[in-house]
């Protein structure tokens, strides 16, 4: 008889890794900005963007490629289009939308509503592997965002990295 046994499986949950995260910004908008991968396992990511105009909206789009089996291309498996002034009051219903919300705006000082003032604005340790859509395989993927006012770029983020299954066990002991 063995000396600890399973007592219930956790369910596999994904972890996203980062290969890469690089952001373009609108310098006529954003003055200093830096984007980063921070921690040694590559699951935190850390960004810092100055605002020298404020926006009364600001527009979100989500665009994410994943690779699918063993082939080199990239497919698009999900896009959002959000607006960011309905995002941070919960007037969007949008389980994903509110789910990545969280996870940036979590350890942020960007503001919970608009409009956005002009000021220097961070976002640190960004960990979206506790809000990975179940839907999604272990596989390598894509995403490109974009920031966008009515008439103007803000900021474009392009990240890549790996979707990888961690299991949990939980153990009883006799």
């Amino acid at each position: 008889m063995p000396i600890a046994a399973p007592a219930n499986k956790q369910p596999d949950h994904l972890i996203a890794t980062w290969e890469s995260f690089n952001c373009s910004v609108n310098r006529e908008v954003i003055g200093f900005h830096r984007c980063l991968i921070v921690d040694p396992d590559k699951t935190l990511l850390t960004a810092e963007f100055e605002y020298i105009r404020a926006f009364s909206n600001v527009n979100i789009t989500l665009a994410l490629y994943v690779r699918r089996g063993k082939s080199k291309m990239f497919r698009k498996t999900l896009v959002l289009r959000l607006n960011y002034c309905e995002l941070s009051q919960n007037k969007i219903r949008n389980k994903i939308g509110n789910m990545a919300y969280k996870s940036v705006i979590k350890n942020s000082n960007y503001p919970r509503k608009c409009p956005v003032p002009k000021a220097l604005y961070y976002f640190r340790d960004i960990n979206l592997s506790d809000n990975i859509p179940p839907f999604l395989p272990p596989t390598s993927f894509k995403a490109e965002i974009y920031f966008f006012s009515i008439d103007i770029k803000i900021i474009t983020v392009s990240l890549s990295g790996n979707f990888t299954r961690k299991q949990t066990n939980k153990y009883n002991f006799d």
